[in-house]
């Protein structure tokens, strides 16, 4: 008598993501309270979910982050560091990275991370690195973006990444800002990530098939505010005389939260010719409620709980038969050298991406007010979490990887 066979059940890859701001390059909450940041943490996204936390240049402490690391291990949860340089409190921008004597490469920065990364003890098979943040902004690289220095940088840290001998380290570019324009100079200088992009191929042929994944930073358009379906292809190039841009193929966006349709698009196009998974690093809307009103994210904080509890759903899962409302038809409209794309793929629909973090669990609530998850007390004590987050807990990850597409990818 054969025996009965019991199908095996699919496994669900949880890509659900979540950034922590234990330390945003200003303020940095005591390390009594980040046991409750990281139980919170896993609570949200899961076992095998990613929590991503910058680490500061000048705070490249083992003794520091051993403990984080270990918290990490223990819920389960997979890192994600953003490397981060140092906070200018005068001009309040990130300094660029300290070249070498040379003035062009950045070995030994690079040497300190990867000595760092060794002297962690490691209790996880995984960890992953993403190089920077929204380099393309001049608050992000010392004053002005420097395409051809962070490729540098990049292609360095990314060197000294793969001699570290403890574990393996997936390295990931630093997500550009979708939304940036091209500012002419010769001071606090901003780059479209277009402009960036081919600045960097330019200073640095090598560096994208150097890398293990791709960091995207897809934020919904407003931004921070429309409902998913809503995206764009749109480059803001400010410059006098600037000569308009190709558009790519209609209905590929690189703003919304399938923006990086576009980036990768834009990477085949300048030789990458494998495709790299992607890690959306950031992403997220801005709620009216907050416990500073008046806190520096204030602006487009236009969206109200019940619908931001909805848009992430949506934004992971897509509509819910029956239950949702009617969705608007996948469209294109092309005006000028932009067009709006009404459709989106959920992440979890999406076999290109990997992991989505939000942004962010728990910063300060005078900077952070409108866009945290939690709320808190002035140490960083978490007191209660926003309907949305505790709506977001009770969901089990990887519901809509489970339900797979119904009629196609694009909603």
């Amino acid at each position: 008598m054969q025996p009965t066979h019991v199908p095996t059940p699919p496994v669900v890859a949880n890509k659900r993501g979540v950034h922590l701001l234990l330390d945003d390059g200003g303020a940095c909450w005591p390390p009594e309270v980040w046991r409750e940041h990281v139980e919170w943490a896993a609570r949200l996204v899961g076992r095998g979910g990613y929590v991503v936390q910058l680490i500061r240049s000048d705070d490249l402490h083992p003794e520091v982050w051993q403990p984080f690391f270990d918290l990490l291990a223990r819920e389960g949860l997979v890192p994600i560091v953003r490397l981060a340089t140092r906070k200018n409190p005068e001009r309040q921008w990130w300094e660029a990275p300290t070249a070498d004597e040379d003035g062009r490469s950045y070995q030994a920065e690079a040497e300190r991370v990867r000595r760092f990364f060794d002297r962690i003890t490691w209790r996880t098979d995984r960890v992953l690195v993403t190089v920077g943040n929204e380099p393309n902004r001049p608050d992000e690289w010392g004053g002005s973006a420097d395409p051809a220095a962070y490729a540098r940088y990049l292609r360095d840290v990314t060197g000294a990444l793969r001699r570290v001998s403890s574990l393996r380290v997936d390295v990931l570019n630093a997500g550009l800002d979708s939304y940036a324009p091209s500012t002419a100079g010769p001071s606090n200088v901003s780059l479209d990530p277009e402009r960036f992009l081919e600045g960097m191929v330019a200073e640095a042929p090598e560096v994208f098939g150097m890398l293990d994944g791709w960091a995207s930073h897809a934020y919904p358009l407003g931004p921070f505010g429309e409902h998913p379906t809503r995206q764009q292809f749109r480059i803001d190039d400010v410059r006098p005389g600037a000569a308009p841009r190709p558009t790519p193929p209609p209905g590929m966006p690189n703003r919304g939260i399938n923006g990086y349709d576009w980036e990768l698009w834009k990477l085949a196009r300048l030789g990458v010719d494998r495709p790299l998974p992607v890690y959306v690093t950031e992403s997220g809307w801005r709620h009216t409620r907050s416990q500073a009103p008046w806190s520096r994210d204030a602006r487009n904080a236009d969206v109200e709980d019940d619908r931001l509890g909805q848009y992430i759903e949506l934004a992971f899962d897509g509509p819910r038969p029956g239950v949702d409302e009617e969705l608007p038809q996948s469209a294109t409209t092309l005006t000028g050298g932009s067009y709006d794309v009404t459709g989106w793929t959920p992440w979890n629909l999406d076999p290109r991406v990997r992991a989505v973090a939000l942004f962010a669990l728990a910063g300060r609530p005078d900077y952070w007010g409108h866009t945290n998850l939690l709320l808190l007390d002035p140490v960083g004590r978490i007191l209660d979490a926003y309907p949305f987050a505790r709506r977001l807990a009770s969901v089990r990850p990887g519901t809509g990887a489970e339900r797979g597409p119904d009629g196609g990818d694009r909603r």
